[in-house]
């Protein structure tokens, strides 16, 4: 199943042409919007011209962490307070602050929506959220989930008990959370004599900031369901801007509206697909604060291969 067919097994080719017109519509609005880059651009003597193809990204430099603890929102905002509907502080030691305006948010929807689609959620599904809802994360599933007309079940973290009774009661199939949480939705389900294997639950979406989550098998077997990984940074400020598919053969790349580089960490140059480095993201459609070449100190490989589920969307695996 695609939730949009079109984006999702788009041929390689056509796919480089889309990125390529996104990117310099982007590099133009950042060179025009951005105080942040325009300064960044000027110094290195380049224009909104210089940078033309994809290849062309290399001239620019990398952002980092610091750079958006330092300079945001101001410094990276393109577009008036009066145009965005929504700000957050991500992140709790050194906080980057995010905007967004209502086709950001847009945007942000359907990359969800794919995200659950993938992973087999439909109408019939009733889905549980149990996340933090200051984040982008919870709000982007909930919307995403009712788009798709599945009900949703927003629940609050800190209620263990009160999250198992939904889950029994409200026959649950489906779970948005991360996995400390189901771990200890694990252990309150041990001490209040529930059952996990044997609820109606059948798929677990787990929420990452990083691109591997070294227990989802032992969640996966615990409940009894299948786990499927979303990744995006925390400082990218959205929910599912990387997802698996049923086959779960890596992490899919919401490529329309992200270019992801990988880069060799001794000499920050480009590097072969199927040899690791640094995950390095591009945003190709981002309207308040877009990021270019943000540095995510994931380290992966990436594999442009079609997918045996049939989408074509580059996946990033971690040998």
């Amino acid at each position: 199943m695609y939730c949009n067919h079109e984006v999702e097994t788009m041929p390689r080719a056509t796919m480089i042409e889309l990125q390529t017109q996104k990117l310099q519509k982007m590099i133009k609005w950042v060179y025009e919007k951005s105080p942040f880059y325009k300064e960044k651009m000027a110094s290195l003597g380049l224009t909104d011209q210089s940078i033309q193809t994809l290849e062309d990204l290399q001239k620019l430099p990398f952002t980092t962490k610091e750079d958006l603890v330092t300079n945001s929102p101001f410094g990276f905002l393109t577009v008036p307070l009066s145009s965005t509907i929504r700000m957050r502080m991500i992140g709790d030691y050194k906080p980057v602050t995010k905007a967004y305006t209502s086709a950001d948010v847009g945007r942000n929807v359907e990359m969800t929506a794919r995200a659950l689609v993938a992973g087999g959620v439909n109408m019939a599904d009733v889905l549980q959220i149990c996340e933090d809802y200051t984040s982008e994360q919870a709000l982007g599933i909930q919307y995403a989930a009712e788009i798709l007309g599945a009900t949703v079940v927003p629940t609050e973290m800190t209620k263990l008990e009160l999250q198992l009774e939904m889950i029994d009661k409200l026959r649950i199939t489906a779970i948005a959370s991360n996995a400390q949480q189901m771990l200890q939705l694990l252990v309150a389900g041990q001490a209040l004599n529930y059952d996990v294997a044997q609820l109606a639950i059948s798929k677990i979406f787990s929420l990452n900031n990083d691109t591997k989550n070294s227990m989802d098998e032992h969640i996966a077997s615990r409940f009894n369901a299948r786990v499927f990984n979303l990744y995006s940074p925390l400082e990218i400020g959205s929910s599912a801007m990387m997802f698996e598919c049923q086959k779960k053969c890596g992490l899919h790349i919401q490529e329309d509206y992200y270019y992801p580089e990988i880069i060799n960490i001794i000499n920050d140059s480009n590097i072969l697909d199927g040899h690791m480095g640094e995950l390095v993201l591009t945003a190709l459609s981002t309207e308040a604060m877009p990021i270019i070449r943000y540095r995510t100190g994931q380290m992966v490989a990436i594999d442009r291969e079609v997918c045996s589920c049939g989408r074509t969307l580059s996946r990033i695996k971690i040998p």
